[in-house]
Parts: structure tokens; C-alpha cells; sequence
């Protein structure tokens, strides 16, 4: 699995971006909203979701793991495809989808295309009890929850720790120092998780 590429813009569509990473460019699917925001030429970092098909290997990117986690749920949304999942994170902000979700809004997110209103209450009502632990996980006050430690939280997580233990060391480092770089707050983290009893 690809957690995110980091890379240069070489083209964005409405829909999609090519990113160079290391000589190779990555057609990866974004929600309009990010596309919007991105230049050729600049460098940036995607948190990634690869869905492999029979017949396709696709990508989908998103600028925050809280989008990206939000993108695996609609999935999950029975009549919800990668297209009309786009569809929602290109309309709406995540705290905006989670609004929508927990007021039981479903003519709002029939504003998003490809999303009707059986599909928007199917959402709300297969998402409305999960959107709070998986997606924004903590509260307000917690840091790796607010995009403090997207990257370094993939990180720790394809290297086997668990997302409470993964986000309660970010949260520790992260208060102390929240500009911190990613490569660094994976080492301190590291150096945190290996002193905690298992």
C-alpha cells in the first residue's frame, strides 16, 4: 500500500493530479476542492488510497489523513463508489460532512454529484455512530487530530503501532513542539513508543 507521496506537481485537472515522485508520475484521482488549490510545479504531499480492481489500479489523494479516513468510510457506504465519494470531499470540508452526518442533513449532502437522497441517508445512518473515533478521533484539544501529525501518524501506523498509542505519543510530542517536522516527530515518537510498556 502507498500511504502518501510526496512530489512535484507536473498537471492538475479538475479531477486529477500527476505527481513526479522520483522520476515516475502518479495519476492520482482529487477532490475538486483540492485541485483547485494546487499549481504545477509546486511540491506537496498527498495522503494516498489505492483501489485495485479486477481490470484498474487507481489512486486518491487528499491533502489530510482526516480526508483520506473520511474517503475509506463512504466506500464502505453501500452505492457509494470512489467517483461519488470524491463527489462529497469535493463539495464539502470533512467538519462540514460530519455536521451534515450527525444533524441527520441529508438533502445537504444531496448537493454533492452522484449523491441522492437515498444514498444521503444511507451515509448518515451507516456513518452517523463512526464518524467521531475513526475520522476525528480525539476532540478539539487533541493535536494529531487536528492535521498536526497526518504524516507522521501514517507513518507509525504502516510500521504496526496502534492508532491510540500512535496518536497519544504525536499528541505528547506535538504539545511540546507542534512545529516540528514530520521525519522528526516519527523519531521522537519512536524513541517514546519503545519506553512504553507493552
Amino acid at each position: 500500500m502507498i500511504g502518501f507521496l510526496k512530489g512535484r506537481v507536473e498537471a492538475v485537472t479538475a479531477e486529477q493530479v500527476i505527481l513526479s515522485v522520483g522520476g515516475v508520475g502518479f495519476e492520482i484521482g482529487v477532490p475538486a476542492r483540492l485541485a483547485s488549490r494546487l499549481n504545477a510545479g509546486a511540491e506537496t504531499i498527498l495522503h494516498t488510497v489505492m483501489l485495485v480492481r479486477e481490470d484498474d489500479i487507481s489512486l486518491y489523494g487528499f491533502a489530510a489523513g482526516e480526508d483520506k479516513a473520511l474517503f475509506r468510510l463512504l466506500l464502505g457506504v453501500s452505492g457509494v463508489g470512489p467517483k461519488a465519494a470524491l463527489g462529497v470531499l469535493s463539495v464539502f470540508t470533512g467538519a462540514e460532512v460530519k455536521k451534515a452526518i450527525a444533524e441527520e442533513d441529508a438533502r445537504l449532502l444531496t448537493r454533492a454529484p452522484g449523491i441522492g437522497q437515498k444514498t444521503a441517508q444511507r451515509i448518515i445512518l451507516e456513518l452517523k455512530g463512526r464518524l467521531k473515533d475513526e475520522v476525528f478521533g480525539g476532540g478539539d484539544g487533541d493535536p494529531a487530530s487536528a492535521g498536526g501529525g497526518d504524516e507522521a501518524m501514517e507513518s507509525l501506523l504502516a510500521l504496526g503501532f496502534a492508532r491510540p498509542e500512535a496518536r497519544q505519543a504525536l499528541n505528547r510530542i506535538l504539545s511540546e513542539d507542534a512545529a516540528l517536522a514530520p521525519e522528526e516527530q516519527i523519531r521522537r515518537a519512536l524513541r517514546l513508543l519503545a519506553r512504553t510498556p507493552g
